[in-house]
């Protein structure tokens, strides 16, 4: 392989290396952000339910989304929305005991939600979800685009890179030729 071959895969390397490296930390960054403002709505639901529910409302409204209220004893009381949500022993011991909200993902029929379960200061809890396909899809996307951006970059500096050494080399310099491809 010439020097010429080499330096074009080696600066296309290191640009894939680099362009790499910067799109998994914008994944993961924004990654990080979808699922923080998935967690935010649901805590804002949850609170404005269990104030409700607490307050002697007799149920959860309608248009309360995909939620789910849950007697002391861990029966499904009420569900709204389209899903009716796992209730596991951690609900059923919230629902009995009381205890601190938590927030974490489920599978119902093949589909994924965040769901956050919110304890009532009487017994019971309200449970409400989001279906994360959205999120998973703009996710997805991303894992595309930055790995055809990645690509496309890494291809681009190797053909430069080769079309720059070769103009050097027909000037006859291999210094220039060197420092062309750096």
């Amino acid at each position: 392989m010439s020097l010429r071959w080499r330096l074009a895969l080696s600066m296309g390397s290191l640009l894939l290396a680099m362009v790499a490296l910067v799109s998994v930390s914008a994944y993961l960054t924004t990654n990080s952000r979808l699922r923080e403002e998935v967690d935010t709505s649901l805590d804002d639901r949850a609170s404005a339910l269990r104030l409700l529910v607490n307050r002697g409302g007799l149920g959860l409204p309608q248009t309360a989304g995909i939620a789910q209220l849950v007697d002391s004893s861990g029966v499904i009381v009420q569900t709204v929305g389209p899903v009716k949500l796992p209730v596991d022993l951690r609900e059923h011991y919230l629902a009995k005991e009381g205890g601190r909200l938590y927030t974490h993902t489920v599978t119902v029929d093949g589909e994924h939600y965040r769901v956050e379960t919110a304890p009532l200061k009487n017994g019971g809890l309200v449970q409400v979800a989001r279906e994360l396909k959205p999120t998973e899809n703009t996710l997805g996307s991303l894992r595309r685009r930055y790995a055809a951006i990645s690509g496309l970059v890494a291809l681009l500096g190797a053909i430069l890179c080769w079309l720059g050494c070769a103009s050097a080399c027909c000037s006859g310099c291999l210094l220039e030729s060197l420092l062309a491809c750096l």
